[in-house]
């Protein structure tokens, strides 16, 4: 499977060595694949969105975005759960941090996150986290629609979603991270 991943110009962000979960899922997103296939491994924390890439055993980029469950729905939702105007804005700011980096990084043929940050999207799109997990981007996009709905109204005990701002934002990266750097899927690491 082809996808696209993140990109980063290592002198416009800040670098690092990664948190040591976001270490683990390339670690264990590497297991899974064979030497020199270009991978990416996401880590949705509450400051911030851990990236890192590569081709061999230590990646070569690693890149903290100014995304994380916590920093976003303390910055756009000032209820849970947000209205349409505070999503927008969310979603705005979600795109264009992201934008800043779709350009650099290419070539990933995997994409890989723990289970453990996205749990509640998990058992909200009512996805089983097993060794071989993949999320879809459709069925993130129909998580994102029942979401979208809660917000324009609906209850969200109707839709079966967690009522937190937290899992709000994290929904709301995870969507817009494979919706516009075009993941068609991301493979859930348990």
């Amino acid at each position: 499977m082809r996808v696209r991943s993140l990109a980063v110009r290592s002198e416009a962000l800040s670098l690092s060595t990664g948190s040591r979960s976001s270490q683990d899922s390339y670690a264990g997103g590497r297991a899974k694949v064979a030497p020199g296939v270009p991978i990416v491994s996401v880590q949705i924390g509450p400051e911030t969105t851990s990236i890192l890439a590569g081709e061999d055993e230590v990646a070569r980029l690693s890149v903290q975005l100014s995304l994380g469950s916590s920093k976003t729905a303390r910055a756009f939702f000032a209820h849970a759960p947000p209205g349409g105007a505070q999503l927008e804005k969310a979603i705005a700011a979600v795109e264009e941090e992201l934008m800043r980096v779709a350009a650099q990084v290419r070539g990933a043929q995997a994409v890989f996150i723990g289970a453990a940050a996205i749990q509640e999207i998990l058992d909200a799109a009512g996805v089983a986290a097993a060794p071989q997990t993949t999320l879809t981007i459709d069925s993130v996009e129909r998580l994102f629609d029942r979401f979208v709905a809660v917000c324009l109204g609906r209850p969200a005990s109707q839709e079966g979603l967690p009522s937190s701002a937290s899992f709000a934002a994290t929904l709301l990266i995870l969507r817009e991270l494979m919706h516009h750097l075009q993941f068609s899927a991301i493979f859930v690491l348990a």
